[in-house]
């Protein structure tokens, strides 16, 4: 339910403002054994939870990562 301040926004804005709310989570980078590559290690970052379904991503969703210097970005196609 708004309250009566969100009721006076236009919509657009308060759903501008919904996706700007930052929730941090901290993760650690694993190794993976690559079984296609002599078992070499290579590292991967694993993200599941409930957390991932409140920022709007379902099973079976196509996302993309944008790869940047110490940042990924991880969108819904």
């Amino acid at each position: 339910m708004l309250n009566t301040k969100d009721q006076s926004k236009p919509a657009k804005q308060r759903r501008r403002e919904k996706q700007t709310k930052v929730n941090v989570r901290q993760l650690k980078v694993q190794y993976h054994h690559c079984t296609f590559s002599s078992y070499e290690q290579v590292p991967r970052i694993l993200l599941q939870g409930k957390w991932l379904q409140k920022a709007g991503f379902t099973i079976a969703d196509e996302v993309s990562v944008t790869v940047l210097e110490n940042l990924l970005v991880i969108g819904k196609m």
